[in-house]
């Protein structure tokens, strides 16, 4: 009978095992599947609902945890980082109680807690062989993503409509310009280039640490000319902060190089697209392509410097909790009725003032918590020369944060994850200090 008993206990601790062993490995993998999919509206509550499986199996790790170890619940959760992802959570919903529109509030703070309480699992639970397993996970997802890239610029380049090419029409070689901006699976060109940012950064990375395969060399070229490709002038410009910040700290000749020859390299592929697609069409591709890509006063442009004022003074009129979460699109169209859908408006196309303009002061003070984790994170990284766990989650949101100027990216699934293993790499370290003590 005793060893009936202690047969179950061992299988059950087997069982234990695994879960703790595969769960949030396999959250993670799909974590990484999921972030180039924008087109997917609110992925968590959409069939087959593999946000809300890798959300639950990233969960079963810290509750395994929790469970085997309740007396060190206070150590396991992390106070800090636990209060810094949750006061943003309370910030945004202090601001709902003033929304124009209560529902796309409450749409967007189911999707913030979803992206928050992931980010929260994989900052405080993610180990160093887990954030191996992630990072491959990432690049090899990137390969179909900008494979699919290339087949859009050629075939709508060779004429085929967009039920075949999926581009926006607006985004094709016979609209605005003659030559196609390729979105991939990505909602638009600047969400495509912004998810480039973490694949280039893993690699710009490996690359300070070792000699990179030839595969990686590859793929690290490829994933330049998608990101050009797109002509996205604010991630373009974040991209090269990033670098310029990367080649500061690093000091080091060889992958300056690497670096540079990588990007000259994926310029002159670039060229041979845009000028294919200037010979089909008879046009200066090349010339329109590079215009632009340099011209910050386009219609484009116009708009949002039009629309950034707005934000100041609809902060001034509602300074305490803003106008809501997610409602600066109706606050700065006063003149549109309030039941028109929200994604129907234009947005203010940068973070920091849509933040501003609808939580307020509430909201930016709530935030500074996390602010200043991160802040002393990438400082953290800048110190350790980019050879730190942190540090493709560093190179990513340097240039993330950039493009933000020109972008709403708060509630992307991506900004969250690069946020939560940013703040992750100085625990790691520490767990990793601690185990050799």
């Amino acid at each position: 009978m005793e060893k009936t008993i202690q047969g179950m206990h061992e299988k059950r601790l087997d069982i234990r095992k695994h879960l703790v062993a595969y769960s949030f490995p396999a959250g993670l993998i799909i974590t990484a599947a999921l972030m180039p999919l924008d087109r997917i509206a609110n992925l968590a509550t959409s069939p087959p609902y593999l946000s809300l499986i890798a959300l639950i199996l990233l969960a079963i790790r810290p509750a395994l945890e929790l469970l085997t170890h309740p007396r060190n619940i206070w150590s396991t959760l992390k106070p800090l980082l636990s209060f810094a992802v949750l006061s943003v959570l309370i910030g945004a919903i202090l601001s709902s109680f003033m929304s124009i529109d209560k529902a796309a509030t409450y749409s967007a703070l189911v999707l913030l807690l979803f992206v928050s309480a992931r980010a929260w699992f994989m900052a405080v639970f993610t180990g160093s062989s887990d954030l191996s397993v992630f990072e491959n996970a990432v690049l090899i997802v990137s390969v179909p993503v900008i494979l699919f890239g290339f087949y859009q610029f050629i075939a709508d380049v060779l004429g085929l409509s967009q039920a075949f090419t999926f581009l926006i029409p607006r985004y094709s070689s016979v609209a605005t310009y003659s030559f196609p901006r390729i979105q991939s699976t990505a909602l638009e060109p600047l969400y495509l280039a912004h998810y480039l940012m973490l694949p280039i950064g893993i690699l710009a990375v490996r690359a300070a640490k070792r000699s990179l395969l030839k595969r990686e060399l590859l793929l690290l070229i490829g994933l330049f000319v998608a990101f050009f490709i797109t002509n996205s002038r604010g991630a373009i410009l974040g991209l090269l902060l990033a670098l310029f910040i990367a080649a500061v700290s690093i000091r080091n000749r060889k992958w300056l190089g690497i670096i540079i020859c990588s990007i000259l390299a994926s310029l002159v592929i670039v060229t041979a697209f845009v000028g294919f697609a200037g010979q089909v069409h008879r046009k200066n591709s090349v010339g329109s392509f590079a215009t632009h890509a340099i011209d910050l006063g386009d219609e484009s442009a116009r708009t949002r410097y039009d629309l950034w004022p707005k934000s100041i003074d609809i902060f001034l009129n509602h300074p305490i909790t803003g106008v809501g979460f997610y409602n600066s699109r109706h606050a700065i169209h006063p003149e549109l009725p309030a039941s028109t859908p929200i994604n129907k408006l234009q947005p203010l196309n940068n973070d920091y003032l849509a933040y501003l303009a609808e939580t307020g002061l509430v909201g930016i003070l709530l935030i500074l918590p996390l602010a200043f984790l991160v802040i002393k994170r990438i400082w953290t990284v800048i110190k350790y020369r980019f050879v730190h766990p942190s540090s493709p989650y560093a190179f990513a949101f340097i240039g993330m944060a950039f493009q933000a100027n020109a972008f709403h990216s708060i509630l992307l699934l991506r900004t969250w994850v690069v946020i939560a293993l940013l703040l992750a790499g100085q625990r790691i370290i520490q767990d990793a200090n601690s185990i050799k003590v």
